[in-house]
């Protein structure tokens, strides 16, 4: 049985998106040995590191997926969960900046 070329396409630019977020985790850990983000807000700190964990635990959600593991049968399900209230305070901490 063949592989239908869509599969085939999509599963190239999953790995190219893969390769990408790679690049930009390993730039934004540089960032991080470098002091940048010691010289942003607090908020902003909390915004960046809360995209680090975010992305983190979707590659892990993912890989359990890849495995045959359901993600919401899986621990990491909690912990995205709690970066989603996180996000939603941080929200409400950078609305309260604005005022």
């Amino acid at each position: 049985m063949a592989v239908p070329e869509s599969v085939v396409d999509s599963i190239k630019e999953t790995l190219d998106c893969v390769g990408d977020l790679q690049t930009n985790l390993f730039n934004f850990l540089s960032v991080k040995e470098l002091g940048v983000l010691d010289e942003l807000s607090p908020l902003q700190q909390a915004s960046a590191l809360l995209v680090l964990a975010q992305s983190a635990s979707s590659l892990l959600a993912v890989r359990l997926r890849y495995s045959g593991i359901r993600p919401d049968d899986h621990p990491i399900k909690t912990e995205i969960e709690r970066l989603s209230l996180c996000e939603g305070k941080l929200e409400q901490f950078g609305n309260w900046n604005k005022v």
